[in-house]
């Protein structure tokens, strides 16, 4: 995949971003209309997302992992897992 650059940043695609950030392609493009991620538009509509601010969500999501949601989507449950409520 080529690497898009704004002004030496990395830009990625929604689906790299929501690897990145452990969530679906879907809750990243929320959470970007939302104003909690921001996203850059290209003249086609492509969403691209800073890398760097993807890891640094992903770090924070990653430190507040107690938390009931985790910061958006619901946590993933295998079958056993207690319910949290």
């Amino acid at each position: 995949m080529p690497k898009s650059q704004i002004n030496g940043e990395d830009f990625i695609r929604t689906s790299t971003a929501a690897r990145i950030l452990g969530v679906s392609s879907e809750t990243t493009r929320g959470w970007a209309n939302a104003g909690r991620l921001h996203v850059t538009m290209t003249l086609d509509g492509m969403r691209l997302f800073s890398r760097s601010e993807c890891e640094r969500l992903s770090r924070h999501r990653a430190l507040h992992a107690d938390d009931v949601t985790g910061g958006g989507e619901e946590p993933h449950r295998k079958e056993g897992d207690l319910d949290p409520t």
